[in-house]
């Protein structure tokens, strides 16, 4: 399943390497990607394994303020 998040706080590229990380340590979690100027992260995932309630409640624990799109 891929899903997209609009990350509000997001704002540099290091912002996006802490929510690469925060992301990709979850199991099920296939594909990262970041669109930085229109602030979303697109993830692919296992929806047996994880679902995206879980990958949103990683973005927010890293820091960031994030919604479903």
């Amino acid at each position: 399943m891929e899903q997209i998040y609009f990350v509000e706080n997001m704002k540099c590229q290091g912002c996006v390497s802490n929510i690469r990380q925060a992301v990709t340590e979850l199991v099920g979690v296939e594909s990262f990607s970041a669109d930085l100027p229109e602030k979303l992260v697109t993830v692919t995932f296992d929806e047996k394994r994880i679902d995206e309630q879980q990958v949103l409640t990683a973005i927010q624990s890293a820091g960031y303020q994030a919604q479903l799109k």
